[in-house]
């Protein structure tokens, strides 16, 4: 399972009006960290969580039939997957027997690895669970202890020199020249 360590922000019409379907005008701003118009990295999210709150409320809010998190500061409007929803997406994958997850791209979490570290712990603990239940069936096996043999080294090829070239050879490459003239 592929999760976002990014959200999506938007400009609201309306910024009373800030819930799940709200009306937009445009894609939110461009922010630094993910120098994308409309993206911003997870960093980015709560760095405008901690600031914003002395010139605009934040509202931050989940939504339990999309699992998902989203923010309102001002007129912008941001979705995006917090360590929560990671968590209960990733418990959600290993009910559902995924045998893994990625988060991308790993840069965009915050400096302390919030979602990375959560993600970790619930994987690791839901693995622990599925392995005492053998859900999957499947059982993770022992790396090889020797590398395959290495492959010989190619043998020299012969470069052809002036007499080895064929009648064949000359006629071919003197109409293959005569070709690039004409274009």
């Amino acid at each position: 399972m592929g999760l976002p360590l990014y959200g999506r922000s938007w400009f609201l019409r309306n910024k009373a009006n800030s819930g799940v379907g709200a009306l937009v005008v445009a894609a939110g701003p461009k922010q630094r960290g993910s120098n994308a118009t409309g993206a911003m990295s997870y960093a980015e999210v709560q760095a405008l969580t901690a600031t914003a709150g002395g010139r605009a409320p934040v509202m931050t809010s989940y939504d339990n039939a999309s699992v998902s998190s989203y923010l309102a500061v001002g007129d912008v409007w941001v979705a995006f997957d917090g360590a929560a929803v990671v968590a209960e997406k990733l418990g959600f994958a290993a009910r559902c027997g995924l045998l893994g997850y990625f988060l991308w791209p790993v840069n965009y979490d915050d400096s302390n690895l919030t979602v990375t570290r959560r993600a970790s712990e619930v994987w690791e603990q839901s693995k622990i669970s599925s392995d005492l239940r053998n859900v999957t069936g499947v059982r993770q096996g022992k790396a090889p202890f020797e590398l395959p043999p290495a492959l010989g080294s190619p043998s020299p090829v012969p470069v052809p020199t002036s007499a080895s070239f064929s009648w064949l050879c000359r006629k071919k490459l003197h109409l293959s020249v005569l070709i690039l003239l004409l274009y």
